[in-house]
């Protein structure tokens, strides 16, 4: 997918001179002047990125100061965000549907939607044409999540896999569960009575029903302890659709990334409903330029899609944050006529009532 200490950082001063004789001109996408901090300090350790499990080509990150500080533009794009800059007040605008995101380039002041500036430690910093913020934006911005692993990595995950982990281990005596969180590695789970655990329906799971290889997406309680490792007594679990089939992100090629399976076509509104092997529900908006083709290659329409159909999927690069997620596909192709690849979605215990 530990913990990130930082000590406070302000750039201000660096380029305060210039910043006041140049603001209009400042572009995150370019030098602005000859004042600027044209040549990164050299200190050690420096880092590369990942988002989402994938390697990004970027900016070199690293770390001033205390502060560890990655590449704004590589890091927004490659989560979907458009990047704004408006000169004439000095503005950064990031843009991905609903989500809205604004700072200054001189102060250390970042806005999610119409909320109170969030102070990080740091403002933006230009440095040779690129504009960098600290790592804690992805998580106090973006709501994210990211991890340093021992090969000076940091990974980068979006909300959507925050707090996602994998069963690995179930001990039913003590009503322990292992998993292994993208973010925070190995945590172990103290399953209470007041643990509310339910799929993505709500329909509450048994615990029994639990299995190794199951997805999770957990609400985990305040107290989390400094053990090794770390233990928790989470408030809710979420059984993701499509568990066990469904795995961590990896370097590993899965061969059914990409694979779902026909759920649901609605053909008024151009949608079909999905169950992806990997990201569950799924509904494909396809826009007019979509390519959609049969078994044969040849070119079909919405229309032609049936429930059970199995679909290798390109998706688009926005996804939206709903439930479920929303994604005009780049193309669709139809690889068989039945379901190809066994997706076993949860079936819960259904609760006993007594009068």
């Amino acid at each position: 997918m530990k913990k990130r200490i930082f000590a406070a950082f302000i750039a201000l001063a660096m380029f305060a001179t210039s910043a006041i004789t140049s603001f209009a001109e400042y572009d995150p996408n370019k030098v602005v002047n000859d004042n600027e901090m044209s040549t990164r300090m050299a200190v050690a350790p420096e880092y590369s990125i990942t988002i989402n499990g994938a390697d990004v080509e970027a900016p070199t990150p690293f770390e001033k100061d205390g502060n560890v500080m990655i590449p704004l533009r590589a890091l927004t794009e490659a989560l979907g965000f458009t990047v704004e800059w408006q000169g004439e007040t000095g503005t950064i605008i990031l843009s991905r549907g609903p989500v809205y995101i604004t700072m200054s380039a001189f102060e250390d002041g970042y806005t999610f939607s119409k909320t109170a500036p969030a102070m990080l430690g740091t403002a933006p910093i230009l440095i040779d044409g690129v504009t960098y913020v600290p790592v804690t934006f992805v998580d106090q911005i973006l709501g994210g999540g990211y991890r340093f692993d021992e090969n000076m990595v940091i990974a980068i995950y979006d909300a959507e896999y925050k707090n996602v982990a994998l069963i690995e281990e179930i001990n039913a005596e003590e009503k322990q569960i292992t998993v292994n969180d993208i973010i925070m590695g190995e945590v172990v789970l103290n399953i209470a009575d007041e643990t509310y655990i339910t799929d993505e329906e709500g329909t509450a799971v048994a615990f029994d029903d639990l299995e190794v290889g199951m997805t999770l997406k957990i609400t985990y309680s305040e107290m989390m302890t400094r053990s090794l490792p770390p233990q928790n007594t989470p408030e809710v679990i979420v059984v993701k659709a499509g568990s066990p089939a469904m795995t961590l992100p990896s370097d590993e090629i899965v061969e059914t990334v990409n694979v779902a399976v026909v759920g649901e076509v609605n053909v008024e509104e151009n949608m079909v409903l999905v169950n992806d092997t990997v990201l569950g529900e799924v509904k494909l908006v396809f826009a007019e330029d979509a390519s959609i083709t049969g078994i044969d290659g040849a070119a079909i329409k919405v229309a032609d899609l049936k429930e059970g159909m199995t679909l290798e999927v390109v998706y688009g690069e926005a996804m939206t944050m709903s439930l479920p997620p929303i994604n005009n596909p780049v193309s669709v192709k139809v690889v068989s006529e039945t379901p190809a690849v066994e997706i076993t979605p949860v079936e819960p215990e259904v609760p006993a009532f007594t009068e």
